[in-house]
């Protein structure tokens, strides 16, 4: 696969984009050119390609062996989901856009939860509500639960697919709630009011009813982003990081990080 020289700025994130490409052309075991061979290749320093082929390694799709080369490893349904938030995020997506994609996903959403839910479902969705109303004054946890809602929610449309556009959806989301949680006229006790009636509509298989108030929830979730970064914003990738603290090495667990940024 030819990749063509990079001219423009954020060059970090053209690299990635550029050795996001020759992984998908590729298949696992695969070598992919060096370090030095891609710096020549791309015009980029070989800082820049070490940054993100770090950055792809802690991701899962990259494996580097000290002396032997970068060879692509993983791709499983996992690696997928962070290389396609990475996709959309290197594609200088607005909030607007994103708010428009909630909109047509999520409201489908509701309605086949109502539909197709079950017990499982059920309990984990009363679980997370119960949880959120009795942490709702810690607002990292609350910040949690509130997506943890929204991707039960998809669990329960069983639809494959709407999940695993949410599940792609996710880091956005996760960056959506900890921008709106940052307002300070935020009140978490109505967000909790917002979800209970979607979920009591659910749980009496009201299907246009879930639709309607998922619809009203989005749109105020919205009014509530859009105070804080405006419409125009862009969903810009900053960096990827692994940050190492002694809860992470215990259980390998790896973090992403984005924020919101400038405007187009």
């Amino acid at each position: 696969m030819r990749i063509e020289r990079i001219e423009k700025q954020d060059l970090y994130e053209e690299v990635l984009g550029s050795i996001m490409g020759l992984i998908s052309a590729s298949e696992h075991g695969d070598r992919l050119p060096s370090e030095r061979e891609l710096s020549e290749r791309l015009g980029v320093s070989r800082s820049t390609i070490r940054e993100a082929i770090r950055s792809l390694e802690f991701m899962g799709v990259l494996k580097v062996k000290h002396g032997g080369g970068v060879f692509v490893d993983s791709l499983g349904d996992s690696s997928f989901v962070r290389m396609l938030e990475m996709g959309i995020l290197l594609q200088d997506s607005t909030v607007a856009e994103l708010v428009e994609t909630r909109l047509v996903i999520e409201v489908k959403v509701a309605g086949l939860a109502a539909m197709r839910y079950n017990q499982q479902n059920k309990a984990r969705l009363l679980t997370i509500m119960s949880e959120m109303e009795r942490l709702q004054e810690d607002n990292i946890k609350a910040q949690d639960l509130d997506l943890l809602f929204h991707m039960e929610l998809a669990n329960a449309s069983h639809n494959t697919v709407m999940n695993y556009i949410l599940k792609t959806l996710r880091t956005l989301l996760k960056v959506w709630i900890e921008k709106a949680f940052s307002h300070d006229e935020l009140r978490i006790s109505e967000i909790i009011l917002e979800h209970n009636a979607i979920i009591e509509s659910i749980f009496a298989r009201d299907s246009s009813k879930a639709r309607v108030l998922m619809e009203r929830h989005l749109e105020s979730a919205s009014e509530r982003l859009l105070k804080v970064v405006g419409k125009d914003s862009v969903l810009k990738l900053t960096q990827l990081t692994m940050e190492q603290s002694t809860s992470s090495k215990q259980d390998g667990s790896k973090k992403e990080s984005t924020l919101l940024g400038r405007s187009r």
